[in-house]
């Protein structure tokens, strides 16, 4: 059966429903609520149709994946050999000073997310979010939930499907980067904090992350940054120390309330605790990262490969700024082309 088959199939199923469709909803809806799956206090998944691709889809995301991801490492690289390049992405002064600090081991960015739009084997990026990104322990709780679900159970009749664990992927990823930051002391289990102010809309989150942490049996709260404490050497939210930091509080918040996060920021300074992800995160996090992918000036940094592939899945970006660049085959000056041609583009922040 092919995919379009497959959702027929999967649509038919839904249709059967019809008559009881307001009670499912309704039960579906309360057990999200139960479960935790809320932004803000409001239940994220109000619909009835979960999110399925192919394991071809699968493998193709995957392949795209490893070749932008490999590119990517390779402008961070440059980077941290030349701060050229951090001009060029458009960090700020505060931002290049915390970007400098060693966090003891090597990758920038652990966890990350690339938003993107896939139809058939047609995949576009809309942007990478590399520095702390929501969404792996609700997706997690949600295919449980959905999975449950009267018509996802016919169809797993007829269809095998795969549920993701991605709270386990990124539990395995925090503990080989401890494993790098920690040396010879590897087999410690470190105590976990989870940071982020309390007042977020993506709280409920972090009690995933935590309850799912607990049963791993880590040790692990949840901390506002203005709780913590930092003396002798440790950082502390009152009694308990903190040996990981899974940082969901934003670069952008040290820069801009630094009296509130100084205490995490000094321990991080002196390598007092392993924090995931790095403030170095920030240098792929900036939206400019796909002017610098896409940009004939640093297209040596990568193989023709990479270079193919950045071509096929990521938009044409540039930093607006008077100069002369290539855009479909031709040189044009970018403000006087995007000025004349302003219906063709999309603007966007930086950060």
């Amino acid at each position: 059966m092919n995919l379009q088959n497959s959702i027929s199939f999967f649509n038919d199923l839904v249709g059967e429903h019809e008559t009881d469709f307001a009670e499912v909803f309704e039960a579906h809806n309360a057990k999200c609520i139960r479960e935790k799956l809320t932004f803000g206090g409001r239940s994220m998944y109000l619909f009835l149709r979960p999110n399925m691709i192919t394991s071809n889809q699968y493998q193709y995301i995957q392949r795209i994946g490893a070749q932008l991801g490999s590119a990517v490492n390779k402008f961070k690289a440059a980077a941290l050999r030349d701060k050229k390049y951090y001009d060029q992405i458009g960090l700020i002064d505060a931002e290049k000073e915390l970007v400098n600090i060693d966090p003891g081991f090597s990758e920038v960015s652990i966890t990350s997310r690339w938003d993107s739009f896939l139809e058939g084997d047609e995949l576009k990026y809309v942007e990478l979010n590399a520095e702390c990104p929501a969404g792996i322990a609700y997706s997690d709780v949600a295919a449980k939930v959905y999975d449950e679900l009267p018509f996802v159970k016919t169809f797993k009749k007829s269809f095998h499907i795969e549920k993701f664990k991605i709270r386990q992927t990124l539990l395995d990823r925090l503990m080989a980067t401890w494993g790098e930051f920690n040396g010879v002391k590897k087999n410690k289990k470190p105590n976990i904090a989870i940071v982020d102010w309390r007042e977020v809309p993506t709280y409920t989150e972090f009690q995933l992350f935590q309850e799912f942490f607990i049963s791993k049996g880590f040790s692990c709260i949840i901390a506002d940054p203005r709780d913590l404490e930092y003396s002798g050497g440790r950082l502390r939210s009152k009694d308990f120390e903190i040996d990981l930091v899974y940082k969901r509080i934003l670069t952008n918040d040290c820069v801009e309330r630094p009296a509130e996060t100084a205490n995490l920021v000094a321990a991080y300074r002196d390598k007092n605790i392993c924090m995931v992800n790095p403030f170095r995160a920030k240098l792929v996090h900036k939206k400019s990262l796909f002017a610098s992918l896409t940009h004939e000036k640093n297209h040596s940094l990568f193989s023709i490969s990479e270079l193919n592939t950045i071509a096929k899945h990521i938009p044409w970006t540039r930093m607006m700024a008077n100069e002369k660049t290539r855009f479909k085959g031709r040189t044009i000056d970018l403000t006087e082309y995007v000025s004349t041609h302003k219906d063709d583009f999309v603007i966007k922040p930086n950060d």
